[in-house]
């Protein structure tokens, strides 16, 4: 029993420690009294970071692109899904569509995702990542802004960089065009921020969130991961996915909601201090669930 533990620490420890400790260094940042302006690197993250990040990975990459295509499918599957349940089940539960929809459909493949498929599956599992994070991302500005909103606004999608970055790093792939080195080291370099900032921001973030309304709380977040396992486990099956791929989408159903629900959420004006609670209560219960997932998926 104690070898099997053992085992079981010695395989998670190289995935998960530097995960949390970076993040950890952010919630302790700000709990420290330290400034951490939020908004400023969030915006350096997701205008230049991030889309550096997903250009360098799709313009590179070494996965077949059938497997990228099905993840990406899996992505709109897991979503579209999680929409129809929860749209059906919220209102039996006396939860609002408008408020707990959202986070109940798009999980946090950014800040934990991609650490934890680049830790757990190497550059597989990085690759892989990124385009359940691309679709994620895409379909959180569009389909999650007009849940939030209760509007469609196609033009919020447009000003942000992500679509410039999966056109351009399509267009590199499928062209099979010869990129300059110097493009290549730079935007390599400035997607390499991308990472240890997004677990820095998601730390610091949760430090600032506080839990209220614990039964609503409590309901939002049973319907999420029960939801999300039941459709990751489903659509890996539907779509035949093994190995990596399989790995990567089933790890999405135990990551947390967002940081950027909260931030829609008061933007929107819908229960920010609800969804706030939602993003803490599944933050920490993902310290549970993802080593649990990855033992599952890592250990015979």
């Amino acid at each position: 029993m104690i070898d099997s533990l053992g085992t079981v620490v010695l395989a998670l420890l190289p995935i998960l420690a530097p995960v949390f400790a970076i993040a950890g260094l952010g919630y302790l940042w700000v709990k420290g009294g330290f400034n951490f302006d939020t908004r400023q690197v969030t915006d350096l993250v997701s205008r230049i970071g991030a889309p550096c990040l997903i250009f360098t990975t799709l313009a590179t990459l070494e996965s077949p692109a059938a497997l990228a295509i099905d993840v990406a499918l899996a992505a709109i599957l897991m979503i579209l899904g999680a929409m129809i349940v929860g749209a059906v089940t919220l209102p039996l539960v006396g939860l609002s569509r408008r408020t707990f929809l959202a986070p109940l459909m798009f999980p946090n493949s950014g800040n934990l995702g991609i650490s934890i498929c680049l830790f757990a599956f190497a550059t597989a599992g990085l690759e892989l990542g990124i385009v359940y994070f691309t679709v994620t991302a895409t379909l959180h500005f569009t389909l999650g802004v007009l849940i939030w909103s209760g509007s469609a606004n196609p033009v919020a999608l447009l000003r942000t960089p992500f679509p410039y970055a999966v056109a351009a790093g399509l267009a590199v792939l499928l062209t099979d065009a010869a990129m300059p080195q110097w493009v290549l080291a730079t935007t390599s370099l400035l997607g390499g921020i991308a990472i240890p900032l997004m677990l820095f921001t998601l730390g610091a973030t949760i430090a600032n969130f506080h839990i209220m309304r614990i039964s609503r709380t409590a309901r939002a977040v049973a319907m999420k991961y029960a939801v999300g396992l039941l459709l990751a486990f489903g659509v890996t099956e539907l779509l035949v996915l093994e190995g990596v791929a399989r790995g990567v989408v089933l790890i999405q159903a135990v990551l947390p909601t967002p940081v950027f629900a909260a931030l829609f959420a008061q933007h929107y004006r819908r229960s920010p201090d609800e969804v706030a609670s939602v993003v803490v209560v599944t933050t920490v219960a993902s310290l549970v669930l993802v080593p649990i997932m990855l033992t599952y998926l890592l250990l015979p």
